[in-house]
């Protein structure tokens, strides 16, 4: 049987909003298909962002040891 050796290392993603996670890609994430009063451009406002914002933890995978080179590979296939 053939080893693999798995390194996970646990990191801190300061200030991520699920609704908003990546600023630069901020035109596919932030969109409100309900149109809920306020939304009426079916886009959430920033204040409401900025209220589901927190501090979060994730695995990350990495391909050596020393935790410099990590993996960017998809956890799941789809």
């Amino acid at each position: 049987m053939q080893t693999r050796h798995i390194y996970l290392k646990i990191e801190e993603i300061p200030n991520y909003s699920p609704v908003a996670p990546d600023d630069a890609e901020h035109h596919k994430h932030r969109l409100d298909c309900m149109r809920n009063m306020g939304h009426e451009d079916a886009t959430i406002p920033q204040a409401e962002v900025d209220r589901r914002t927190l501090n979060a933890l994730v695995y990350r995978e990495y391909l050596d040891g020393a935790y410099t080179i990590l993996k960017n590979d998809p956890l799941i296939a789809l």
